[in-house]
C-alpha cells in the first residue's frame, strides 16, 4: 500500500512530504516542482482545500490545522495509489509501458524527440514518482484523451496556458488561487468510483464543482500488472476552469473574461511566448486579496500534426513590478516581424534568447545591441528592418 495522505511523495523545500504534512506545514515551505507537475500537484492541493472548506481569507492567517484535515482523513482509504485513487479500476484498455505517463521519456513514436532508448526497456519508478506522473498525465495527457488544460484538441494543447499566482509560501499560493466556488465542493474521492460505462455514456463529463474538476481526468488511467492502461475520449471542457487562461477572439478582445488594466503585463508576457491568452480567473481573484504575488506561466506546446509530440515547454515567472511594458510592447512587435520575415521557430528562439539576456544583463540590457549581435540566424537585411522596428515609437494600447 502507498497512501498519499500519510506517505511522503510531494517534493517541497523541506524535503519529500505526505499530503497532510504539506498542508500542515504550508506556511513555511514551497513546492519544489517545475512546469506541469507543479500545476498538477497544486490543483490537487486546491481540491483538498475546497473539499475541507478552507477559504482564501482564512488560510493565510490560520493555516490548515490537523482538526480541519480530519475531513480528509475520513476518506483516507480512497487515497491509496494502487487501489483506484484518481484512476478507473474497471477500465479496459491495451496495456502500455509506464513511460506512457512520462511526457519526457520514450514511448511509442515520441522517442526520437526525447531519447534513443526503446520504450520496451522497463522503467524503475518509485511510488512517489508514479503519483507525480499520474497527476502530470491528469493535467497534460500527451496524446491520449482530453486534458484539464483544454477541450478543443488532443493535449497538451497549443495556445492554452495555466495561469498561477505565486505567493511567498505555499499557503499564500493556495489562497491566491482558491477562487470562491458557489457549487458544492465535491471532490472525486468523495464520490463512488467512476466506471468506464459512465464515461462512455458521458454521465460524468460535467463536474459539479472546481474540486471535482481538478481531480477528474486521472480516471482515464488504470494501473496494470505489466504497465498502465489509458483511454481515449474522456472529455472535460475547459469552460469553467478558473486556472486556465481563455483565448482572445479574432477582434483581440477577451472571450467573456474580465481583464483588469493592471494585469496587462500578463497578456503581453503570454504573447511574447507566442500564446494568445489572457489572465485566468485566479489572477483576477488574487488581486482582490491584497497579497503581493508573481505570475507563473505554465504551458506545453505540441506539434500541430501530432499532439503527442511536445515541441516546447513554458515555465516562466513574471514580477509585475519589474516588467517593463514599453520593452514588452517593442519585443511583441519584433516577434511578429520575425515570424513574418522568417519563421515561427525563429520568432520563438528570438524571444527565448532575449529572456536569457534580460536575466544576465539586467539594467544594462540594450534591445538594439541585442538585435545587432543576436546569435539566431536572421538574414542581414531582415536585421536592418528589425533595428528600424526597435527604434520606432510603439504606442501602448489599452
Amino acid at each position: 500500500m502507498f497512501n498519499l495522505i500519510s506517505n511522503p511523495w510531494i517534493p517541497t523545500s523541506r524535503g519529500l512530504l505526505s499530503l497532510s504534512q504539506t498542508l500542515e506545514q504550508g506556511d513555511a515551505l514551497q513546492l519544489e516542482l517545475s512546469g506541469i507537475q507543479f500545476a498538477a500537484v497544486l490543483r490537487l492541493l486546491l481540491a483538498v482545500c475546497y473539499q475541507i472548506g478552507a477559504t482564501s481569507h482564512n488560510i493565510p492567517h490560520h493555516g490548515i490545522s490537523s482538526t480541519t484535515l480530519k475531513n480528509l482523513e475520513q476518506h483516507k482509504k480512497k487515497f491509496d495509489l494502487h487501489d483506484g485513487f484518481l484512476t478507473c479500476p474497471d477500465l479496459t484498455a491495451k496495456p502500455r509501458t509506464v513511460a506512457t505517463l512520462f511526457s519526457d521519456s520514450p514511448s511509442g513514436d515520441t522517442m526520437v524527440f526525447h531519447s534513443h532508448t526503446w520504450d520496451a526497456v522497463p522503467l524503475k519508478v518509485t511510488n512517489a514518482e508514479l503519483m507525480l506522473r499520474l497527476l502530470e498525465f491528469h493535467c497534460a495527457a500527451p496524446g491520449f484523451g482530453k486534458s484539464v488544460t483544454g477541450g478543443r484538441s488532443l493535449s497538451p494543447c497549443a495556445d492554452v496556458v495555466l495561469g498561477i499566482a505565486m505567493g511567498k509560501t505555499l499557503l499564500e499560493t493556495l489562497a491566491l488561487n482558491l477562487v470562491p466556488d458557489l457549487q458544492i465542493p465535491t471532490a472525486t474521492w468523495t464520490l463512488p468510483r467512476a466506471k468506464q460505462s459512465e464515461f462512455k455514456l458521458k454521465t460524468r463529463d460535467h463536474p459539479n464543482s472546481i474540486a471535482e474538476r481538478y481531480t477528474w481526468l486521472g480516471q482515464s488511467v488504470r494501473f496494470l500488472p505489466d504497465g498502465v492502461g489509458t483511454a481515449r475520449g474522456f472529455k472535460l471542457p475547459a469552460i469553467g476552469d478558473p486556472m486556465t487562461a481563455t483565448a482572445l477572439g479574432r477582434d483581440g478582445q477577451a472571450n467573456s473574461v474580465l481583464r483588469p488594466f493592471n494585469l496587462e503585463p500578463w497578456l503581453l508576457a503570454c504573447r511574447l511566448r507566442g500564446l494568445a491568452t489572457i489572465p485566468a480567473a485566479t489572477l483576477t481573484h488574487a488581486e482582490s486579496l491584497n497579497l503581493p504575488f508573481k505570475l507563473r506561466v505554465i504551458a506545453q506546446v505540441s506539434s500541430q500534426r501530432n499532439k503527442a509530440k511536445i515541441l516546447e515547454r513554458i515555465d516562466s515567472t513574471f514580477d509585475l513590478a519589474l516588467l517593463n511594458l514599453e520593452l514588452a510592447a517593442q519585443v511583441l512587435k519584433l516577434r511578429s516581424a520575425i515570424a513574418y520575415l522568417d519563421s515561427e521557430f525563429a520568432a520563438r528562439s528570438f524571444v527565448s534568447t532575449l529572456e536569457d539576456h534580460l536575466h544576465l544583463k539586467g539594467a544594462d540590457f540594450r534591445l538594439e545591441k541585442f538585435i545587432a549581435d543576436c546569435p539566431i540566424p536572421i538574414r542581414p537585411h531582415h536585421k536592418e528592418k528589425l533595428l528600424k522596428t526597435a527604434g520606432s515609437v510603439v504606442e501602448r494600447t489599452v
